[in-house]
């Protein structure tokens, strides 16, 4: 997640365009594409029957979700250092 975090920053910096990178292009980064880049795609990097996959839930109401996701998926993204 930190790592998504500092992908959209660094692009909003350097573009100086607050919306440069938006959540559901930074989650495609880190899934989808980072699979394709590993050449992988076929394995991993969606949720589809027959792939192996990793699901992380996400509370938007917590306090600690920084990022805004509602527009990837209504179900979140954002766990890091919640209490479980």
């Amino acid at each position: 997640m930190e790592e998504m975090d500092l992908a959209a920053k660094l692009q909003k910096i350097t573009k100086m365009d607050p919306q440069a990178l938006g959540a559901k292009a930074v989650v495609e980064m880190a899934t989808i594409e980072g699979a394709r880049a590993l050449h992988m795609d076929k394995e991993i990097g969606s949720l589809e029957v027959g792939k192996k996959a990793d699901l992380i839930l996400i509370g938007l109401d917590a306090p600690e979700c920084r990022a805004d996701v509602r527009s990837v998926c209504p179900i979140g993204l954002c766990l890091e250092g919640a209490a479980t």
